[in-house]
């Protein structure tokens, strides 16, 4: 489907990326992508390494997923069809968020009324929160780039740089003339922004806080048998 699924972690993080493709493989196992867990050693950055990888690549969209977001449900092959034939379609769409919650809600009606564009008034975390999201590759290099130039590569190793890509990410695309693509997300109908109809799953959008799982039954079963995990409890 000339698309790849990445999936951003780290060396020290081995054992979440061993619960990721355990639920990967029983919750998605017709996935058509090839899939790369992205886990450089040695680690030049956040946003550092994601640029080194995605130069690499030929695929012309990216699902970009992080260690945690554990797939739950699915499968997905079908809503990712629909998703790549929809930005096929329309080349001036960048991106599309593909679960629903975490940040802001889009606000401006598109023509599939799961989804809704998200305008470019300034906030301080809305429009490039890491929730599962399919992005043309082209610009979501010239966003980690953009993004790695203002913070620095001190600012970008570990999870700071994620927060870099999340928080600088969403300053710098408050400029439609250097990023004038269509941003996209699940429409959240309810008053407070909650409901919607996600694309694609994860248990509690991310599984990890701070560095600990989050006390969930359903996660808690999942962590049992897995070699070094203890690290993360």
């Amino acid at each position: 489907m000339n698309a790849r699924l990445v999936v951003v972690s780290c060396p020290r993080r081995k054992p979440v990326q061993q619960i990721w493709l355990k639920v990967q493989r029983e919750n998605w196992p017709d996935c058509q992508f090839p899939i790369d867990i992205l886990s450089p050693d040695p680690d030049i950055g956040w946003n550092a390494n994601l640029i080194k990888h995605l130069e690499a690549l030929t695929e012309d969209f990216i699902l970009l997923m992080l260690d945690d977001n554990f797939l739950h449900g699915g499968p997905w092959t079908d809503n990712m069809r629909s998703v790549l034939t929809l930005m096929r379609e329309h080349p001036e769409i960048g991106m599309i968020k593909l679960q629903a919650g975490g940040a802001h809600a889009p606000e401006i009606k598109h023509d599939w009324d799961r989804i809704r564009e998200y305008d470019r008034r300034h906030h301080p975390f809305k429009r490039t929160n890491l929730i599962p999201t399919m992005y043309r590759r082209d610009w979501l290099l010239r966003l980690c780039h953009a993004v790695l130039d203002r913070c620095g590569a001190r600012n970008d190793i570990g999870r700071g740089g994620a927060i870099e890509f999340e928080v600088t990410g969403t300053l710098l695309t408050e400029d439609a003339q250097r990023f004038p693509e269509k941003m996209l997300g699940i429409h959240r109908p309810e008053p407070d922004g909650g409901g919607g109809h996600s694309l694609l799953e994860c248990i509690a959008n991310d599984a990890i806080v701070e560095g600990r799982m989050r006390p969930l039954d359903q996660l808690k079963a999942l962590c049992v048998g897995v070699e070094g995990i203890e690290a993360f409890l």
